[in-house]
C-alpha cells in the first residue's frame, strides 16, 4: 500500500478550510487543516508535507511571515508553497510573496480546477523528489556497503593465516597480504599491478592457471630462491568482473615432514617386516624375555649387594657402618633391623635397632634392655646364632611367638612388637660367628626364601666387613703403638745425638787452644788427627739424625739456583787433604754445559763428599780417583761420575749398598753404611737417582749421579768479590751458660783468648742471675740444662737489656731442623749444633755482634 501524501491547509476561516477540502479531496492525500500559524508550525514538525495552501491573510501572524519561518527550518524550506489572497495587490505585495517563499498565487474565490491542478503538479513533483530521495539513499546505502564489504575483504586477506594474492582476470596482482610479503619477500607496492608470474616458477605456471584444487607448486621469492608452496585458488564475479583468490602456503617444514614421515615409515615397514619374520620365534622371545626378567631381577639383587657393600666399606665404625646398611634396608627390605654383636661372655649386644618410626625404635630398645639374649638361649635372634642355621619366620602366629620367648612375660612384651614375619641370619668370618642380622616386617610384607637368600648373602658381607672392621681396630692400635715407638725412637735418637755431641766439644775447643800455642810439627799433625776424628764422629751422629729424618718423611730441602761444578770442586776441596795424605791422582773432567740446577745446595753438596769420600776411603795408597761430568742425551739433566781405581763392588751387591747400615766392603772400613742410603735419598728428593757399576772385587767402582737440570738459568760467569773477613769487637761481654764442664771451661779460654770478656753459668737458676745483677752484649747459650732449657732464657736477656743492642748463639746436640726453628722463634739468632767448632763460632759471634757497639771502658 502506497504512502499517503500530506497537504497542509493553512486558514483562519473554517469554511475557506472546507472548501480547499472538498476541493482536494482524494484518497491519495492527507489533508492537514491548520486555523493559525501555531497550529501549522505543530502540523510540520509531526508530518512531512509535499505542498502547503497558505491565506496570506490570518489574524497574529500573517501568511507571509509563517512563510518565512517555515523557509527557515531545513526540514521543510524546500515545501512548496502557494498563497491563498482575495485580491492582489501591487506588483510589491507579489514580490514580498515570492520572497517569503512563495512558488504560485491563487485568488479567492479558488477555482477548483485551476487549484487541483496547480496541487498536482506539487504532488507529482513530490513524488518525483522522494522517489529519487528514496534511489539516492539506497544507493548510498549499497556503496557504504560495497566499501564495507571490500574493508571486510581486506581484512579477511590481511589476517588469513596464509599468504593470499588477489590476482585480476589479466593475471596482474590487485591485493596482498602481510603474509605474502614476509613469504616472498617483497614489499606489497612492489607486487601490486605486477603478473603473478613474479611469484610462480616458470615451469609451474601452468600448473598454477589449471589449479582447481590445493597443488603444490614451486614459488620464487625476490632474492632468487625457490620455496615449495601449497597453491589453493578460487575464482569469483562482482561487478568490476571476474578475479581470482590465490592462497600460497610454505609447506618447506611439511616437505621435512614428509620426508622424515617417509623414511619413519620405512624404518617402520622395516620393522614390521623384521617382526613378521619373528613371529614364528615368538615362543623363544617369550622364553628369553622370561629369562631376562630373571637376570633383571639377580642384577638388581647384584646392585643391591654392591651399594650394600659399598655402604659396609665406607667406614671401619662398625657402629657407623651397620647404621648406614639399616637405613638402606628400610623400608625398602624391612620394617625393623637389628645388629647383634656377640660379645666374650655370650651376650647379644645390640648395636643398631633401627625402625622408621622412632617410637616404635624406643619400644624396641627396650625390649632388647628389658630381655638380654644371650648366644646359649637357643630361643629368638639366639637360636639362629648358636646353630648358625638362618631362621626363616613367613607368619609370625601364636605358636612362633611361644617358641620365641623365653617366659611369658617376654611373650606379652613380643606381643606389643607386632611383628609379622622375620629373617635372623648369622654373621661369620674365619669360622667365627661375630653378631647377627634381624630383619623383621611389620607391616603386610612377608618373607620368603628368595628374600632369606638375599639377607643370607648380606649376612655373609656383612661378617667380612665386620671382622675387617676389628681388624682394622687391631691395626690402628698397632700403628698408633708403632707410631709412639718411632716417636721414642725419634727421642731417643736426638738425645743420643746430644749426648755423643757434648764430650766432642770440650775435645775440639781443647784441640784448637793448643793449635793457637807455639807447638813443634809432629803435635800439630796429632791435633789434626784429633780434630778430624771428632769431626768423623760428628759426621756419623748426623747420618744417624739425616737417615731418620728421612724414614719419617721431615727431610725438607731449601732449593735455589746452583752451580754444580762449583759444588764439586767445594766437595774436592774439603776431601783434598785426604787426597793428597793417601797420595792419590785425582782428574776433572767436567765438560758438562748445563750445570745449573735448581736444588738445595748443602744437601747436594753433602751426595758430592760422600761418593768423593768413599772413593778416597776405598782406594788404596796411590791410586786414581775421576770426576767426570756430560749432559744427558736431551740436554735435561746432568750426570756426575766418580770413578775409583779402588777396591771394587760384587755385582751381586750393587744394588744393596744402597740400604741403611749396608757397606761395600764389610770390616774392610769405618762408618755405619748410611752414606749412600742418604745419597740414594737426596737423589730422589732432588728429582733425580742414583747408581753403581762395578767389574767386581779388585776392579774399582764408578757412582753415577743423574740430576734434573734448570735450562731457564743462566750461570754466572762474574765472581762476587770476596767479603772481607769480620772481626769480632773487642770487650763484648759473654754470658757463656754451659752445664758440661769441659766445654765451659774450654769455651771460655777460647772466647777470653778471642778478646770477649766472659762470665759464666752452669743453669738456668744461675744465669738468670747473671742477666738481673750484670749487663751483657751476647748470650752464648747451651739449650739442654739441668733445671730448664735455654730457650727460657733468651726472652729474659732482651727484657734485661731494655734498649741496648744485643745478640744470642744457641750450642746444642740437638739438630733437627725443629731444634733450630726452637730457638729462632726464642730470639737467638745462630743455632750451632755440637761439636761445635770454635771457627764456627767465631764467625758467627762477628756477624751478630756487627750492630753491637765496644763497651765504653770505666774511668779508673
Amino acid at each position: 500500500m502506497e504512502k499517503l501524501i500530506s497537504i497542509l491547509l493553512v486558514d483562519d476561516d473554517p469554511k475557506n478550510l472546507m472548501v480547499l477540502e472538498t476541493i482536494l479531496n482524494s484518497p491519495e492525500y492527507r489533508l492537514v487543516k491548520a486555523s493559525s500559524a501555531d497550529e501549522a508550525l505543530m502540523a510540520l514538525m509531526n508530518y512531512e508535507f509535499a505542498a502547503i495552501v497558505l491565506d496570506v491573510q490570518m489574524p497574529g501572524m500573517s501568511g507571509l511571515e509563517l512563510a518565512r519561518l517555515i523557509k527557515q527550518r531545513k526540514k521543510t524550506q524546500h515545501v512548496p508553497i502557494l498563497f491563498l489572497t482575495a485580491y492582489y495587490q501591487e506588483d510589491e505585495h507579489v514580490v514580498l510573496g515570492y520572497d517569503a517563499g512563495a512558488v504560485d498565487y491563487i485568488t479567492k474565490p479558488v477555482n477548483p480546477a485551476v487549484l487541483r491542478s496547480k496541487i498536482g503538479v506539487f504532488i507529482e513533483l513530490f513524488r518525483k523528489t522522494t522517489a529519487l530521495a528514496e534511489m539516492n539513499r539506497a544507493m548510498e546505502a549499497e556503496i557504504i556497503e560495497r566499501q564495507r564489504a571490500e574493508e571486510r575483504f581486506r581484512m579477511v586477506v590481511e589476517t588469513a593465516p596464509n599468504a593470499m594474492v588477489m590476482i585480476a582476470a589479466d593475471g596482474q596482482i590487485l591485493l596482498v597480504n602481510s603474509r605474502t610479503e614476509s613469504l616472498f619477500g617483497y614489499d606489497r607496492d612492489e607486487l601490486i599491478c605486477q603478473p603473478i608470474s613474479v611469484l610462480i616458477a616458470e615451469d609451474a605456471l601452468h600448473d598454477f592457471e589449471a589449479a582447481r584444487v590445493p597443488r603444490e607448486l614451486v614459488g620464487k621469492r625476490k632474492n632468487g630462491t625457490t620455496v615449495p608452496i601449497e597453491i589453493g585458488l578460487s575464482q569469483f564475479q562482482s561487478a568490476d568482473g571476474t578475479f581470482k583468490l590465490a592462497s600460497f602456503v610454505d609447506i618447506t617444514e611439511r616437505k621435512r615432514a614428509e620426508a622424515a614421515l617417509r623414511a619413519a615409515n620405512a624404518e617402520l615397514e622395516a620393522k614390521n617386516a623384521e617382526l613378521r619374520r619373528q613371529a614364528e620365534d615368538r615362543v623363544r622371545r617369550m622364553r628369553a624375555e622370561a629369562a631376562k626378567a630373571e637376570a633383571d631381577a639377580a642384577r638388581e639383587r647384584s646392585a643391591f649387594l654392591a651399594e650394600a657393600s659399598s655402604v659396609l666399606a665406607s667406614s671401619f665404625d662398625y657402629c657407623e657402618m651397620f647404621t648406614a646398611l639399616a637405613r638402606l634396608l628400610i623400608p625398602n627390605f624391612a620394617d625393623c633391623c637389628i645388629v647383634d654383636l656377640v660379645q666374650d661372655d655370650g651376650l647379644l649386644l645390640p648395636i643398631v635397632v633401627a625402625h622408621k618410626d622412632k617410637a616404635i625404635e624406643r619400644r624396641i630398645h627396650e625390649f632388647r634392655e628389658a630381655f638380654p639374649a644371650r648366644i646359649d638361649d637357643g630361643r629368638g635372634v639366639a637360636a639362629a646364632l648358636k646353630s648358625g642355621v638362618p631362621v626363616l619366620c613367613t607368619q609370625f602366629g601364636e605358636k612362633q611367638m611361644a617358641a620365641f620367648a623365653r617366659d611369658p612375660a617376654e611373650e606379652e612384651a613380643v606381643k606389643h612388637l607386632e611383628i609379622q614375619s622375620y629373617i635372623v641370619v648369622a654373621m661369620k668370618a674365619r669360622g667365627r660367628t661375630l653378631g647377627g642380622l634381624c630383619l623383621a616386617s611389620m607391616t603386610e610384607r612377608r618373607y620368603n626364601e628368595a628374600d632369606l637368600s638375599l639377607a643370607l648373602e648380606l649376612a655373609e658381607r656383612a661378617g667380612l666387613a665386620l671382622d675387617n672392621s676389628r681388624l682394622y681396630a687391631e691395626s690402628s692400635q698397632a700403628r698408633e703403638a708403632a707410631e709412639a715407638a718411632n716417636a721414642a725412637k725419634d727421642r731417643f735418637l736426638a738425645m743420643l745425638s746430644h749426648e755423643l755431641r757434648t764430650p766432642l766439644s770440650p775435645v775440639l775447643h781443647a784441640t784448637t787452644l793448643l793449635e793457637e800455642q807455639d807447638c813443634p810439627p809432629h803435635m800439630r799433625a796429632t791435633l789434626e788427627t784429633i780434630r778430624r776424628n771428632v769431626q768423623l764422629e760428628a759426621r756419623l751422629i748426623d747420618d744417624l739424625l739425616d737417615l731418620a729424618r728421612i724414614r719419617n718423611g721431615k727431610l725438607q730441602l731449601q732449593s735455589e739456583p746452583v752451580d754444580a761444578h762449583d759444588l764439586l770442586r767445594r766437595a774436592v776441596d774439603i776431601c783434598q787433604a785426604d787426597i793428597a795424605t793417601r797420595n792419590l791422582r785425582l782428574t776433572l773432567d767436567l765438560r758438562a754445559t748445563h750445570v745449573m740446577l735448581e736444588a738445595d745446595p748443602a744437601r747436594l753438596q753433602q751426595i758430592f763428599w760422600n761418593l768423593i769420600s768413599n772413593a778416597v776411603k776405598y782406594t788404596p795408597p796411590g791410586g786414581a780417583i775421576a770426576l767426570h761430568t756430560e749432559d744427558d742425551e736431551d740436554g735435561g739433566a746432568l750426570r756426575v761420575e766418580v770413578t775409583d781405581s779402588g777396591v771394587g763392588i760384587e755385582s751381586a751387591r750393587l744394588e744393596s749398598i744402597f740400604d741403611a747400615f749396608e757397606q761395600a766392603n764389610s770390616g774392610r772400613s769405618g762408618g755405619l753404611g748410611l752414606g749412600l742410603a742418604i745419597c740414594r735419598a737426596l737423589a730422589t728428593l732432588h728429582g733425580g737417582r742414583i747408581a753403581a757399576r762395578s767389574g767386581g772385587s779388585g776392579k774399582g767402582a764408578t757412582f753415577m749421579v743423574t740430576l734434573p737440570v734448570a735450562n731457564h738459568i743462566q750461570p754466572s760467569h762474574k765472581a762476587a768479590p770476596a767479603a772481607p773477613p769480620q772481626q769480632p769487637v773487642k770487650g763484648l761481654r759473654v754470658l757463656l751458660v754451659e752445664d758440661h764442664a769441659d766445654t765451659a771451661a774450654t769455651l771460655g779460654r777460647l772466647l777470653v783468648n778471642s778478646g770477649y770478656v766472659v762470665q759464666t753459668a752452669t743453669d738456668v737458676a744461675a744465669a738468670v742471675r747473671s742477666i738481673e745483677e750484670s749487663e751483657f752484649d751476647l748470650l752464648v747459650s747451651d739449650i739442654g740444662l739441668p733445671d730448664g732449657s735455654g730457650l727460657e732464657l733468651m726472652p729474659r736477656f732482651v727484657e734485661a737489656a731494655a734498649d741496648r743492642p744485643i745478640a744470642g748463639i744457641a750450642l746444642s746436640g740437638f739438630g733437627m731442623p725443629e731444634d733450630l726453628e726452637r730457638s729462632y722463634s726464642a730470639g737467638f739468632h745462630e743455632h750451632l749444633i755440637k761439636p761445635v767448632d770454635f771457627a764456627l763460632l767465631r764467625k758467627a759471634l762477628a756477624r751478630v755482634s756487627t750492630k753491637i757497639p765496644a763497651p765504653v771502658p770505666a774511668l779508673a
